[in-house]
């Protein structure tokens, strides 16, 4: 799965988008009049309804007419049961009741062109009415088709439906999601299929001008009305590498990590702590470490060096690599990396005259202690991820995405599937708010 440059996608199915409009009509425009020389057109909506055909900032929308007229030239024609589609756009606005909260809401401004125009807030009529009740070769149809634009533009200080809410300034565990851009994107992965609506946000300061306003359509399964992912970088920024100075201990710290480039890096050697072989003690360091995401996995690739103890200027490098795969369980509901069963390790031992020293009895026990010691340092780097995020599963991820992006009518993130695909990704449904 591929963010597009994006940090964070938070993605809600056009059902759901429904059922929110559904549950909130008096949001929308409900008993509309407008009056335009001899045309008057007056009626009352039923509950709006996305539908598929939109496409970037465009979305299509149905919207009833449960009863209404309109007078053409001293003539009536009924409009009950006739249902224009729409093409509106959104936009973010300052929330009316908290500062540092940005709401998508409805954006009409001008009349469209005609279908696809990207002016910023065009209102378009896709048809005057989808049912055919209304003939496109009726004169209603023809003047229905062009005075909605402008009866919708007309009554728009009625609407009031939020369809998300970014929120600014996260609190506490979910400040990492704050954004410093956003924007929204309506996709459909195929022809009549579903479509879903998304915010895409940056969580630092850096152009998105020429980002893509799209959603990789692999985390679109059809079978979840909600989506989330975090790109590679930010999840081993703030996923993994906040719990490795605990994994790897010893007096590992936070400043001995460093995220740059999509990868997780050392900052100064990492003691991997003492090992005892026989009476003496070994002490085995990092020197490289570089941890990253590779498909469902996160990998640990790692090299440093021990001294031999007892033999001067004896010493051994050493290097290791670790895969991590990422599980999620349906049942537990927790996620989890697996610990690798089979992780790689290679030394190359440096003792002085070696050619005549190795051929005496010390040779075995020495090849003995550093396998020993290379064998040790490798579970324990293989450990670290698995130990990090915990073999329980215990990620905060699912509480904190829906206080970032609060979606209407969600209270509770149900995460269903769970795994790392490149980008780390959620999906699952609402747990309706109370």
């Amino acid at each position: 799965m591929d963010t597009m440059g994006w940090d964070t996608v938070f993605v809600c199915a056009m059902d759901q988008v429904n059922v929110g409009l559904r549950n909130n009509t008096g949001d929308l425009v409900t008993e509309f009049v407008y009056s335009d020389g001899d045309v008057r057109v007056e009626g009352v909506f039923g509950p709006w309804q996305l539908v598929p055909g939109g496409s970037n900032k465009r979305l299509r929308f149905q919207t009833p007419i449960v009863s209404g007229k309109l007078t053409l030239a001293g003539r009536s024609y009924d409009l009950a049961g006739v249902v224009p589609q729409m093409e509106l756009q959104l936009a973010f606005i300052d929330s009316v009741s908290t500062s540092t909260v940005q709401d998508l809401v409805f954006d009409l401004q001008v009349p469209g062109a005609g279908p696809g125009d990207a002016t910023p807030g065009a209102v378009t009529t896709i048809t005057a009415d989808a049912t055919g009740k209304v003939p496109p070769g009726s004169p209603a149809w023809g003047v229905l088709h062009d005075v909605l634009p402008a009866c919708l533009i007309a009554h728009r200080e009625e609407l009031a439906y939020i369809f998300a809410s970014v929120n600014l300034v996260p609190p506490g565990s979910a400040s990492w999601l704050a954004p410093h851009a956003y924007d929204y994107v309506y996709v459909q992965p195929a022809a009549g299929d579903t479509g879903y609506l998304g915010v895409l946000s940056v969580v630092t300061p850096r152009d998105t001008s020429k980002l893509p306003r799209a959603i990789d359509t692999s985390l679109l399964t059809g079978e979840h009305p909600l989506c989330f992912m975090i790109s590679p970088d930010l999840f081993l920024s703030h996923v993994v590498m906040p719990a490795l100075p605990s994994a790897y201990g010893h007096g590992a710290k936070p400043g001995n990590f460093v995220a740059r480039d999509g990868e997780v890096h050392n900052n100064g050697r990492l003691s991997c702590g003492t090992f005892r072989r026989g009476l003496i003690d070994y002490h085995p360091y990092l020197t490289s470490l570089t941890i990253r995401v590779d498909g469902n996995r996160v990998v640990s690739a790692a090299s440093g060096r021990f001294d031999i103890t007892g033999l001067r200027k004896a010493y051994v490098n050493f290097s290791l690599g670790a895969s991590n795969i990422c599980r999620y369980d349906t049942a537990k509901g927790k996620i989890s990396f697996a610990t690798d069963p089979k992780p790689s390790h290679h030394y190359d031992i440096h003792i002085p005259k070696w050619e005549k020293w190795i051929g005496g009895i010390g040779g075995p026990v020495v090849l003995g202690i550093v396998y020993g010691v290379t064998t040790g340092v490798t579970t324990g780097v293989a450990n670290s991820v698995s130990s990090s995020l915990g073999t329980d599963g215990k990620l905060s991820i699912a509480a904190v995405a829906p206080i970032a992006v609060h979606w209407q009518g969600l209270s509770t993130f149900d995460v269903q599937e769970a795994g790392l695909s490149n980008a780390f990704y959620l999906r699952g449904a609402f747990a309706a708010a109370d």
